[in-house]
């Protein structure tokens, strides 16, 4: 093995975390610039490896069904990145993985489901608790808040609508809570069913 193919990916000397709604991020600095990552929602005693000059971007979404596409979000960055569509097979996996830790203490009992809403097919996702009583709303882009308008960020909430977090996706598929109150929402609203 070559003398370069031995080299860390980075010197963890460029690497600072901080934590953020009890997310650990790391930042790498260099290159003029820095470039914010997530890394854990568990406390550790270092940053993961980071390959150099990755960077993730944020990204806005929008529910598929909206524009008549099947179930599962159309993806971008800014308006010269390519639009990308994530169905719902891998999207469900994504947000099981990537969200809903965030959301809730302990994921295990929590389901999401894409339902239609009256003639609209696939229109709403709801997530289920112990896989049949309502716990809250998943919605993609639209804000319900101010009048549905669109405007690319994903929300959590309860009838009426009333949101109760807000997230940005980013390219590596990571989720990071822009708004809302901090821990877990079946602590917030109680284990009682909404």
């Amino acid at each position: 093995m070559s003398e370069e193919a031995r080299k860390p990916l980075i010197d963890w000397a460029d690497v600072r975390q901080r934590t953020v709604g009890g997310v650990i991020l790391a930042v790498l600095v260099g290159g003029g610039g820095a470039v914010w990552t997530t890394i854990s929602n568990e406390p550790r005693n270092r940053a993961p490896e980071l390959a150099a000059g990755s960077s993730t971007s944020a990204q806005k979404v929008r529910w598929g069904p909206i524009d008549r596409l099947p179930a599962g979000i159309r993806v971008w960055g800014d308006e010269k990145s390519r639009e990308q569509f994530v169905p719902w097979p891998d999207l469900e996996r994504e947000l099981r993985e990537k969200l809903l830790p965030q959301l809730f203490a302990d994921p295990t009992p929590f389901k999401l489901v894409v339902q239609d809403f009256y003639s609209k097919k696939d229109w709403v996702i709801k997530i289920l608790m112990n896989d049949e009583n309502m716990f809250c709303w998943l919605w993609f882009g639209a804000n319900p808040a101010n009048g549905w308008q669109w405007d690319g960020l994903i929300r959590i909430g309860l009838e009426g609508p009333h949101v109760l977090q807000t997230y940005q996706r980013f390219s590596d598929g990571s989720y990071r809570r822009i708004q809302g109150e901090r821990g877990p929402l079946n602590k917030q609203c109680g284990e009682s069913v909404m």
